[in-house]
């Protein structure tokens, strides 16, 4: 049974917005609601443990951030490409934004908002404390801006007590077992249930004390889930932006050890995407500045930091991989992708790839032959609910040759093959220019003929795509070596999300590759020679 939509209050214009929005009436009683909901362990739960309201309140305030992003970026080009732009207009989009944003965060409940926790309150934070920018800016700013300003603000401090609350570890307590009984449960729960290709050969059992750290997302995938990623060890390859947003969410969720793996040092654009990172970090080794704070979203995860060059050296690198459960490498060249796949493919341990150009990004993996749990909806309704099912995964130097003129017209369109073929095409100009990515729009004319061969070597449908659009490629010339937060944040979290369902095997991860579209907000998995 599906669960039901969420239908969002009627969104309102700038200029009425309803007074139930902001003010200390607001305020009062909101700020009562996430007091019980942190100190009362009686309070209801219902909402928080709701996992399609948790994941919608961040899913939808996510969506009004890379909106956001994109008409900065937008504006950005107007201004180098006119040298001026109405202010005016500039305001009004921007309190468009700041309407829906409100909209939005008042049509989820304040539990389900609360248990995303900071990551959250992030993305709210950077809007609200741009647009305030943007409209001081603005000489002719909309007579509206102050009120819906205001009202943000108020939504915002709300926000600021939910993440106070979360920093002082005051995390809403949803307890497998009642209050009562906690003192005659046993110190360790047993849970047997090995991860395949594990490296330990005596899984460490789920304290009664982890469990109530990771109570609420045992309720969303169960105590053996929660005992495999417990019993992991991950390495990623690369700290950059996506690998930060993937690191934060693995790290929380209760895997047992990662290993992370960069010789760069930080850079001053490194801060923009790089939330481990600070000021004085610049010009410090990545693993050594972000080590501590990785460390500080979860002790109960084992950190290990390796900033010299072992993957360039074979039997460090075997060793390496050997050790571990699951490898990620993330904003990496093809032909080093390839090879680390390899690498895996020899050891037996699943890949994953990730990584952004722009405005646009990617995920691949291979999981060699993946079982796992899937519902069964054609199943009675007395009979058991879930089955077992398996997925055999190509290596990446195969998944490349996938050939799409198998496809009708409606599923090659559904599918995307313009943004697919620019992220391949991306991967090609990489290797013809000894890893260089395009950074201007004079490229852009080489970058077209790539995709285009590519295009046309993969046999699309013409009828759907006859040839690569112009803009999407000028786009990606100028944007490929920029890294944009929104849609870090989307693709890191999306690739945390299919590490996570790997390791507790209870639902279908991506077969095989994920491309997301930061200029319309939408993402699609093609399947290619599985």
């Amino acid at each position: 049974m599906h669960p039901n939509q969420l239908r969002l209050k009627p969104t309102h214009p700038h200029n009425r917005l309803p007074a139930e929005y902001g003010g200390a009436g607001f305020r009062q009683a909101t700020f009562a609601e996430v007091k019980d909901f942190f100190d009362n362990p009686k309070a209801s739960r219902a909402n928080a443990l709701n996992p399609f309201l948790v994941m919608q309140a961040n899913l939808y305030v996510t969506q009004q951030l890379v909106r956001f992003v994109i008409e900065q970026y937008r504006d950005e080009l107007v201004i180098s490409l006119q040298a001026n732009i109405d202010d005016h207009q500039v305001a009004e989009d921007r309190e468009a934004v700041a309407s829906d944003l409100l909209n939005i965060l008042h049509s989820i409940p304040i539990q389900s908002i609360a248990t995303n926790g900071p990551s959250l309150v992030h993305k709210v934070r950077f809007v609200a404390s741009t647009l305030l920018d943007t409209v001081r800016k603005a000489e002719t700013a909309p007579a509206s801006a102050a009120r819906a300003h205001a009202f943000l603000w108020d939504f915002l401090s709300i926000l600021s007590e939910i993440e106070r609350n979360y920093l002082q570890g005051l995390t809403p307590t949803l307890s497998l077992v009642p209050a009562s009984t906690k003192s005659n449960c046993p110190s360790h729960i047993d849970m047997s249930s090995d991860y395949e290709g594990s490296t330990k050969s005596n899984p460490v059992q789920i304290t009664e004390d982890e469990a109530a750290v990771y109570d609420r997302q045992i309720r969303l995938w169960g105590l053996e889930a929660q005992q495999r990623m417990r019993n992991a060890t991950i390495l990623i390859v690369r700290l950059r932006g996506t690998a930060t947003e993937a690191i934060k969410n693995i790290v929380l969720a209760g895997i047992g050890k990662l290993v992370i793996v960069d010789t760069d040092k930080v850079s001053e654009e490194d801060l923009g995407t790089g939330f481990f990172f600070r000021d004085d970090d610049v010009g410090k080794k990545k693993v050594d500045a972000a080590k501590p704070r990785i460390e500080s979203l979860n002790p109960l995860v084992t950190i290990q930091a390796l900033s010299h060059d072992v993957l360039q050296e074979r039997e460090s690198l075997d060793t390496l991989v050997r050790s571990v459960d699951l490898v990620c490498v993330t904003d990496w060249d093809r032909e080093g992708l390839i090879r680390m796949n390899e690498v895996c493919r020899r050891f037996g341990k699943p890949f994953y790839a990730g990584g952004t150009f722009g405005l646009m990004g990617y995920i691949f993996c291979d999981l060699l032959k993946h079982d796992y749990i899937s519902p069964d909806r054609s199943a009675p309704s007395d009979a058991p609910r879930n089955m077992k099912a398996s997925a055999v995964y190509s290596p990446l130097h195969m998944a490349l040759r996938h050939q799409w003129s198998s496809l009708t017209r409606r599923q090659t369109k559904e599918l995307n093959p313009a943004v697919v073929h620019a992220i391949l095409a991306m991967w090609e100009y990489q290797y013809a220019h000894f890893e260089k990515l395009p950074e201007s729009v004079e490229e852009a004319p080489q970058l077209l003929s790539i995709a285009n061969s590519l295009l046309e070597t993969s046999g699309v449908n013409k009828l759907v795509l006859d040839t690569m659009p112009r803009e999407l490629i000028e786009t990606l010339s100028t944007a490929a070596s920029h890294e944009f937060s929104p849609v870090c944040a989307v693709v890191g979290g999306m690739l945390a999300q299919d590490i996570l369902k790997a390791l507790a095997a209870r639902e279908a991860p991506i077969a095989n590759f994920f491309v997301f579209d930061g200029t319309s907000g939408s993402g699609t998995v093609c399947r290619m020679n599985m």
